[in-house]
């Protein structure tokens, strides 16, 4: 017989995907550090993580660069 999930894993991931660390999802959720860390790895959420924090960046520095070409366009004559 299976186990219930004792942990809402997809919730623990979205909030580790958004930035919270091991440390902080250990103390919110009860789950330890170290069960979370092994789940992460073994998923690639690292990976994840850090492919969405380049995407935000770079849609970040897109908004800045369609800003600033679009007040451009303001002030033209």
């Amino acid at each position: 017989m299976v186990a219930p999930q004792r942990y809402d894993w997809v919730a623990i991931r979205k909030q580790y995907l958004d930035g919270a660390s091991y440390h902080k999802l250990a103390r919110v959720t009860g789950a330890a550090k170290s069960t979370i860390q092994e789940r992460s790895k073994k998923e690639g959420w690292p990976e994840e993580r850090e492919a969405l924090d380049n995407s935000r960046r770079r849609a970040g520095r897109d908004a800045e660069v369609y800003a600033r070409n679009r007040n451009d366009h303001h002030t033209l004559p």
